[in-house]
């Protein structure tokens, strides 16, 4: 399988595309057909080594999504062919850059039908920042007023989309459905 990889720390020059072993998931893990990946800031720092060292090659990525290809025989919450969204990723254990992962249970959704996967894997570590923001940290409930300094980033804008979201939006996937449906109408507009 193809996958990217870097051999040493630095700019994006580092990065290359190999050819590597499938992975096999371990007995808790999940094997995961990666459809979409995105890159956070987190991936960069981890890149050039200003986030910790991590062992080299590394496949850079802590968030993705696809489709469930294997699971090991403690999983018990996924099913070949099902379709999840990863967030989270051990960097050690290698990343979402990669046509697959083994992916641990625990660091896994799954991904409703109507949400696109690139939606998902966009959405996967900046989403759950926001929502437990929002709904643990703060303890924001419908009709509060909320202020989201930094709406603009990553996380402030997934805040922005949760703050005003409809009150029926009480459960994650509701709510991820309905941040899916708005994150794609920004994304998709002219300008």
């Amino acid at each position: 399988m193809r996958a990217v990889r870097y051999h040493e720390f630095g700019g994006a020059d580092v990065l290359d595309v190999d050819e590597v072993s499938r992975p096999t998931p371990d007995r808790d893990e999940v094997l995961v057909e990666m459809r979409a990946a995105s890159v956070n800031r987190v991936d960069v720092m981890f890149r050039t080594g200003e986030y910790g060292q991590v062992p080299l090659p590394s496949v850079p990525g802590g968030d993705g999504a696809g489709v469930v290809a294997a699971v090991g025989e403690a999983v018990d919450r996924f099913e070949p062919g099902e379709r999840v969204v990863a967030s989270g990723m051990d960097r050690a254990a290698g990343g979402t850059f990669a046509e697959y992962a083994a992916v641990p249970e625990t660091k896994l959704a799954a991904l409703p039908a109507d949400v696109p996967f690139d939606t998902a894997a966009a959405l996967a570590n900046v989403g759950v920042a926001a929502w437990l923001a929002l709904e643990e940290l703060a303890g924001v409930q419908a009709g509060d007023r909320v202020l989201v300094h930094g709406g603009s980033g990553g996380v402030g804008h997934a805040e922005l989309i949760f703050a005003n979201a409809p009150s029926d939006c009480q459960s994650t996937e509701t709510a991820i459905r309905y941040t899916a449906v708005v994150y794609n109408s920004i994304c998709t507009t002219s300008i």
